[in-house]
């Protein structure tokens, strides 16, 4: 619906609103299927995010782990002495295992693990 344009500048003035407001509602028309669709990519976008942080943490630290840990250290008061070569290694492991004040802190702090196969 056109106002007619030679009635007044008022005339002018409204149709030229008019036609702004219609532009505007396209505009925002075109903001709200946009923004709807970022929102439905947005779980996925979150999971490419953790997923690619995860493989460059994997990555980053393959070297640890793939690192094998020895089991006299993972354990040191389970391990058998003789076991382990090397005579200072075993004197040393021998002195840390009848260190009963320091035993029951380890047993308190260490977490048991499965090292990764």
């Amino acid at each position: 619906m056109n106002i007619d344009r030679s009635h007044s500048p008022i005339a002018d003035q409204l149709n030229e609103i008019k036609d702004n407001v219609t532009y505007l509602s396209d505009v925002y028309e075109k903001f709200n299927e946009l923004n709807l669709q970022l929102q439905g990519n947005d779980i996925n976008m979150i999971q490419i995010t953790f997923l690619k942080n995860e493989v460059d943490m994997r990555n980053r630290f393959q070297d640890l782990l793939n690192l094998d840990v020895p089991a006299w250290i993972m354990s040191p008061y389970e391990f058998d002495i003789d076991d382990l070569p090397g005579s200072t290694t075993q004197d040393e492991l021998l002195e840390l295992q009848n260190d009963f004040e320091l035993k029951p802190l380890f047993n308190q702090e260490h977490i048991k693990t499965t090292p990764p196969e």
